[in-house]
């Protein structure tokens, strides 16, 4: 396409020049404006060289502008002389084709001001345009020229004068948007994804049980209506079922495609920044809702190594811990393996030097003055080990040096071992066991299965994602099994009842978590952070009329506190534990089995050898 701006180029009919006064009132408003990249379209070439000897640096931009490509680093300006044909014919062109926006500072110059209804405008709420006419000699007036709505009337406000002996005097001073908050009412078309069927949206979404079942769509429609109360706007609110690409490579559908295809002005709902999304809408720097979804597991008394939570588009990971994390094996687990082995072999080295002492003495009897009922038999020997193990003592003693040393590290050996397993047996009875599942991978080696509320985004997530973790996740724990998405009140319930960890929004749970959660469960929930949380943002077409009025208006929203406002009303806290501080954990009976049923083998078989003995005869003491 020819740039516009060649126009200058072709010489036209014989018509007035600029005087000097149009052209400092130009110079002095641009200035004002900050504009560095300046297009001129004057009626005669000769003004335009003139304008830009009047402004070095200052550069004539012979370009074709394109509507729906957002603001260019450079402030752009546009100077157009009203006075020739071929220059109203020019922006009548540029006004049709939406060039009219804020991207660029239009001047207007006109030798009056009725001139100005002769165009058809198509203005906007963005539109920064100024036309400037003569009042008088030496005094020039400017007014501001926008619309709440592409088409829609011309909205008109004085915007100072420019004078010989004052020069400029603008009186717009403060910020564009925040003098344009009345929009008249104007028509704005917006959609909202909500994750439960809504039968009259615009009233279900202010019931307060909507925020029990859909917090996220309750929340931000909310918000919405805070802007919609700043702009004064009229809201067409349209209800879609799908976001669009919610992950890279995803599919071109639901709001994205709406936005791109111009069906709506903006989404009630926000977004989550993914690049393919960047190629059809474009976001504004305003956030609101922050997404963390939620993971709730549960771990059993069997399995001590399940949990976990995860939350937002951060994803962290809630669960129940049991307040025993002992198991048959706690009074095993004190010790490794390799230190059990060596304690053993420590004790029959210990013995086997005491029998080998015990059958030196009969050869010294003459030396030591020891009778034969001084010397230790094999069975005391072995009662005299288990004795100093369990620290009972013994009776056994020896006029043997080297056999009191031995006894001696025997009892030093003993205290020592005895001290560190009684402190760790009441460590893992009494205590809490420290959390093994901190992060996605520990996820998905548990024991736990797996499953995730069947929501809008759900599917998409996790079948499309190209996150290989997510990937694993989704194949080893949701794919084996039917019914990996189901609705939150089954998976809350699979999660008391069940090893199990259920993936939905955080604010749902705890609002479903606090009402069906019994006290003693609340106390043992957790939470680990998987995935880092993101927030959400507002998103519009290219070019949009309303992206920085409704940023505006979402920074007054949050500066005035109602962002905080809204979202403690609609996260609820972390359920609480009633009881906490108070609690004693106490131990269960598989904790202690293994003490048990050493104690009733040690019964068996000292029965079994009574029984033997009574089989033989009475004892010899008694014959």
């Amino acid at each position: 396409m020819l740039p516009l701006l060649l126009a200058l180029l072709v010489p036209g009919p014989a018509t007035a020049a600029l005087q000097a006064d149009v052209s400092s009132m130009a110079l002095q408003y641009f200035a004002l404006k900050g504009a560095r990249l300046i297009s001129v379209f004057a009626c005669r070439v000769q003004d335009t060289h003139h304008l830009m000897r009047s402004a070095p640096g200052w550069v004539l931009a012979p370009h074709d502008m394109d509507p729906r490509q957002p603001q260019q680093p450079l402030s752009q300006a546009v100077l157009l002389d009203h006075s020739c044909p071929r220059n109203r014919l020019l922006l009548q062109q540029n006004a049709n084709r939406g060039l009219l926006n804020g991207s660029h500072f239009w001047l207007v110059w006109a030798e009056d001001a009725d001139s100005r209804h002769d165009v058809h405008w198509r203005l906007r709420l963005d539109s920064d345009v100024t036309w400037a006419w003569r009042a008088s000699p030496g005094l020039l007036l400017l007014l501001e020229l926008y619309s709440t709505g592409e088409g829609g009337r011309v909205l008109e406000s004085p915007a100072g004068n420019w004078s010989t002996e004052h020069g400029l005097h603008y009186l717009l001073s403060g910020y564009k948007y925040l003098r344009r908050r009345d929009m008249l009412g104007q028509r704005v078309r917006a959609a909202i994804v909500p994750n439960t069927a809504l039968h009259d949206p615009q009233r279900d979404l202010l019931r307060p049980e909507t925020r029990l079942v859909d917090a996220m769509a309750a929340y931000n429609y909310h918000i919405f209506l805070l802007l919609r109360s700043l702009f004064n706007f009229t809201l067409d609110m349209l209800v879609a079922d799908k976001f669009g690409i919610v992950v890279e490579g995803g599919p071109y559908e639901g709001v994205v495609q709406m936005l791109h295809e111009g069906t709506i002005d903006t989404a009630i709902s926000t977004f989550v920044f993914v690049r393919d999304r960047m190629k059809y809408i474009d976001y504004s720097s305003a956030y609101s809702w922050r997404f963390r979804w939620c993971q709730v597991e549960l771990r059993g008394a069997v399995k001590a190594e399940t949990g976990g939570c995860r939350w937002f588009h951060v994803m962290c990971a809630v669960f129940r811990h049991p307040p025993v994390s002992g198991g048959t094996d706690a009074l095993v687990r004190p010790f490794s393996g390799t230190l059990w082995l060596a304690m053993f072999a420590l004790w029959l080295l210990i013995a086997g030097v005491l029998r080998f002492v015990a059958w030196l003495q009969p050869r010294y009897v003459h030396v030591t003055g020891e009778t034969q009922d001084d010397i230790p038999s094999s069975s005391d020997l072995f009662l005299l080990v288990v004795g100093i193990v369990g620290e009972q003592g013994t009776w056994l003693d020896s006029r043997w040096l080297a056999w009191r040393l031995v006894l001696l590290i025997m009892l030093l050996l003993t205290v020592l071992l005895n001290t560190y397993y009684a402190a760790n047996v009441v460590s893992t009875l009494l205590n809490q066991a420290p959390y093994t599942i901190r992060t996605a991978h520990d996820l998905v080696d548990s024991a736990l299965r797996f499953a995730a509320e069947d929501v809008v985004y759900s599917r998409s997530y996790f079948q499309i994602t190209n996150n290989s973790l997510i990937r694993e996740l989704y194949t080893r724990k949701m794919a084996p099994h039917g019914d990996h998405y189901v609705s939150m009140e089954e998976g809350l319930r699979r999660v008391m009842t069940q090893g199990f960890a259920f993936h939905m929004e955080d604010v749902r749970a705890y609002w479903a978590i606090q009402s069906t959660f019994p006290d003693e469960l609340k106390c043992d929930l957790r939470e680990v952070e998987l995935f880092p949380g993101e927030m959400g943002y507002y998103v519009y077409p290219f070019g949009s009329a309303f992206k920085e009025a409704f940023t505006y208006g979402m920074r007054r929203v949050v500066e005035a506190g109602l962002w905080d406002h809204e979202n403690t009303r609609s996260r609820p806290p972390r359920p609480g534990c009633p009881s906490q501080g108070a609690q004693v954990a106490s131990v269960d009976l598989a904790s202690l089995a293994p003490a048990f049923g050493l104690v009733a083998a040690g019964c068996a078989a000292g029965l079994l050898l009574l029984l033997a003995e009574l089989a033989r005869g009475p004892p010899l003491a008694l014959r």
